[in-house]
Order: structure tokens, then sequence, then C-alpha cells
């Protein structure tokens, strides 16, 4: 028994002489855990909230020349049949003095252009004396 007793404390001697205590490792390896989890969580975090900006910025993008686009189809389509009826205003002869009141032609040249072009609600006709045919 006393050998048992003696190699007992002899173990216990080198083990204490030699070697870190157990809860040191234990905290060294939780720190380096808890190290390597705040970094890849923070990159993740990084790479996220860049790719969101990125994609949010290009959506942007996207939507602007959306919206241009059809502002400006809308701006044509406004303008297209004013220009039409100008441009075939001026090529018809008739419209160029008072007397196209009586003119049936005059009214049905008016009356087709304001179906073609629904959005166009009334026409008028200006002369040089200030007259106005509508």
């Amino acid at each position: 028994m006393n050998n048992r007793h003696q190699y007992a404390q002899h173990r216990l001697a080198n083990r204490s002489a030699g070697a870190r205590p157990l809860w040191q490792i234990y905290v060294g390896i939780t720190g380096l855990l808890l190290l390597i989890l705040v970094v890849l969580a923070g990159g993740i975090i990084w790479y996220d909230s860049r790719k969101s900006n990125e994609l949010a910025i290009a959506a942007a993008e996207r939507l602007i020349l959306e919206v241009g686009e059809k502002i400006s189809q809308r701006i044509e389509l406004a303008y297209d049949p004013i220009y039409a009826i100008v441009g075939i205003a001026s090529l018809v002869p008739e419209l160029t003095s008072p007397a196209i009141k009586e003119d049936p032609r005059a009214i049905s040249m008016i009356l087709r252009v304001q179906r073609m072009y629904p959005q166009i609600l009334s026409l008028y006709v200006g002369f040089d004396n200030g007259d106005f045919f509508w």
C-alpha cells in the first residue's frame, strides 16, 4: 500500500509540475472557437450588406430607366397627334380661309382626325383675321 500511495503522489506531482491546469486549456479552446465564430459571422454580415447595397442600387437604376422610358412614351403619345394634325392641316389649303365653315370636306377631315386620336377632345382652326373655327 505504501508503494501505491507513493506512486499516486509521484504521479500527481509530475502532472502539476509539467502540465497546465485543465480549465486554462478549456478557456483557450473556447476563446479560439468564439474568435472564429465572430470572424465568420462578421465576414458574412459584411458581404451580405455589400451585396444588398449593390443590388439596391442596380434595382433603383433599372427602375429609373423604366420610369424614364414610360414618361417618354406618354409624352410621345400626347404630342404625336398634335404633330400629325399640324402636318395634315398645313397640307390642306381649304383650312386657310374662313370659308371652311360650310365645306363638308374640312369638317370630315377634322372629325376623322378626332376619331384617329381619341385623346384630342377638340380642334380649333385660327385664321389671320382673328376668327376661329371649331
